[in-house]
């Protein structure tokens, strides 16, 4: 869970003495829009210390800024946040993308169909909103379109989420169904709307709320897919302490999450984990477990399993299956896909020689946390096998990994020498006698 202390500059003068606090709406490059007191107010950010900012905020971030002299206002503080609803970036460096911070509720905007909904894309939502303690709901938008059998299966496989305690609302953006519901769920609370690209978070917005004029365009006809045209994240402020946040959609959404964090994300799994043999199962290859049991029954959807193996890093068969299937690494972001050359490993990338801490192995109780295993090393076991020394950037656990055939030479070369060119002790004492 994201926690975060409050960061202030210069709070002795008299402008920031007679701040005022109000609640970030939107970003632009070199400020910010803040809602105070039923007003917008700009506010321009303080200067940078070694290239950096002293102030970052996010929207929904609660503030205190001063005017200045001149009457433009500078930023003076950030309050501390309850919670921040992230992403990771699924490209390097992998950094968790902040999207809106001290929310209430998250309403995933989900289409069926025009595009069509993504469901493993909802369970990485679901579990971001869980991991922060941000209640989630589900809009199911467009049920308007014609009842096709693609559209029925997604409407029921979207309202299955119900049996997890997601709030589930069928709405349509066009005739107006369902709005009363959404508002009724949004009242009193701090919300935002995410979801894919073109499923109607702001066709939904401007329909609760005439008069706000978001842009609005239809998905794609050459590929289906949605268009971008909220560019960055706008508050709507309702009143009756009603905040909506609309967000740019995404096409992915990556979450950054260890074995603990994603076993209370999947609240389903609990009353079959129950019957695992190992208090801290991970789901994954461990004898008697109850969960991969209700899984190989049909008790928990197979696509349900699949989703969370892959938020652990693994491929889709790597609750039982002996091939590996691709994986995209989580370092790197590389497409791997494991062959006969060596990579057998299902978190292994042999391009950048990063892993990912899981349970890869029964009876391997330690391997649990998801953290990125970092390779920092090279050295000879016993009987000439070559290995790499990995460390896990989480919780500093140290392992022995073999050198796979289609292991990047030029880096294991690099680690090679690192202790030559990075010497524990002066070069100038070699050879000196005592």
């Amino acid at each position: 869970m994201h926690k975060t202390v409050s960061k202030r500059i210069d709070t002795q003068s008299r402008s920031a003495q007679n701040a005022q606090t109000g609640i970030v709406s939107s970003l632009c490059p070199n400020g910010c829009s803040v809602w105070s007191a039923g007003r917008t107010v700009l506010c321009r950010f303080p200067g940078t210390r070694k290239g950096e900012r002293l102030l970052d905020p996010v929207p929904g971030d609660e503030v205190r800024f001063a005017a200045h002299p001149g009457g433009t206002c500078m930023l003076v503080e950030i309050l501390p946040r309850r919670n921040v609803f992230a992403r990771l970036d699924t490209r390097p460096p992998h950094a968790p993308r902040p999207i809106v911070a001290n929310l209430d509720l998250v309403v995933i905007v989900v289409a069926v169909e025009d595009p069509p909904p993504r469901p493993r894309l909802l369970d990485r939502c679901l579990a971001a909103a869980w991991r922060e303690g941000i209640t989630p709901a589900v809009c199911l938008n467009k049920i308007d379109l014609p009842s096709s059998a693609a559209h029925l299966a997604a409407r029921r496989e979207i309202e299955a989420y119900a049996d997890l305690g997601v709030t589930i609302l069928p709405c349509s953006a066009r005739t107006g169904e369902g709005l009363d519901e959404l508002r009724r769920l949004l009242q009193g609370r701090t919300a935002a709307f995410v979801g894919h690209s073109g499923v109607g978070k702001s066709s939904l917005l401007n329909a609760l709320l005439p008069g706000l004029g978001l842009a609005v365009a239809p998905v794609r006809a050459a590929d289906g897919k949605g268009r971008h045209t909220t560019t960055a994240t706008y508050l709507a402020a309702v009143g009756d302490g009603t905040m909506i946040f609309d967000t740019p959609g995404f096409r992915e959404f990556g979450v950054e999450a260890s074995a603990d964090e994603l076993r209370r994300a999947f609240p389903d799994f609990r009353e079959y984990s129950a019957e695992c043999r190992y208090r801290d199962c991970t789901h994954v290859h461990e004898e008697e477990c109850g969960v991969r049991r209700a899984v190989a029954e049909g008790r928990i959807p197979a696509g349900r399993y699949r989703g969370y193996l892959r938020l652990l890093g693994l491929s889709a068969d790597a609750g039982g299956a002996d091939e590996a299937a691709p994986f995209q690494c989580a370092n790197c972001g590389a497409e791997v896909s494991p062959g006969p050359a060596g990579t057998r490993h299902r978190n292994h990338s042999p391009y950048c020689l990063f892993s990912k801490h899981l349970d890869n192995r029964p009876g391997d109780r330690a391997a649990s946390c998801g953290g990125l295993m970092e390779p920092i090393a090279v050295w000879v076991r016993a009987g000439g096998e070559w290995a790499v020394i990995h460390r896990c950037k989480s919780c500093g656990a140290l392992r022995a990994n073999r050198i796979a055939a289609d292991d990047n030479e030029m880096l294991l070369l690099q680690l090679a020498v690192k202790p030559l060119a990075m010497p524990a002790f002066p070069l100038s004492r070699l050879g000196k006698k005592d």
